[in-house]
Parts: structure tokens; sequence; C-alpha cells
């Protein structure tokens, strides 16, 4: 089972020389077992998309990813992990 959870822009105001800008922090929750790889492209996506949505700098962009073991997650009351009927994702 693949479960991603993003908490997405949570802007928080910063003073800068008098004007006031934003910083979005995109907050990704998600089991374990992605590559770096992955997580690369979807850290890309992430700031390029929410940079063209929000006209915000990409520079100014913060993807913060979680990963969370399957035995720390449930669903519906029950662990990720016996969802399938296995207790060893």
């Amino acid at each position: 089972m693949s479960t991603l959870v993003l908490n997405i822009f949570r802007f928080i105001p910063l003073l800068v020389h008098t004007q006031e800008s934003f910083m979005p922090i995109i907050h990704v929750e998600m089991l374990k077992g992605r590559t770096n790889e992955q997580k690369k492209e979807l850290a890309e996506t992430l700031t390029r998309e929410t940079s063209r949505i929000s006209a915000c700098a990409e520079k100014d962009i913060q993807v913060i990813i979680s990963e969370v073991d399957p035995a720390c997650w449930a669903v519906g009351g029950k662990l990720n992990n016996t969802i399938s009927g296995t207790d060893d994702i």
C-alpha cells in the first residue's frame, strides 16, 4: 500500500527590509521505501509547481520529507503493515 500525506502551503511570514514576504513550507509525510531519486523528483516537482501557482521564487520554497515506518502508520484503525496480511512490510 502506498500512502502519501501532504501538508501543503503553510506560509510563514518573514520581515525582510520592511517588506513582508511569505516562505512556503511543504511537509510531505510518506511511508519509508522511496529511493533518493524519487524523493528528489518529488521535491523538484513540488517546488516548481508551488512557485508557478503561488508566484513566489523557487529559492524561497522549502520541502520537508518525513518518512514513517509502516508499523507506525495506521489506516482505518489497522496498522499499515497488517493491512496486507503480513507483518514484514
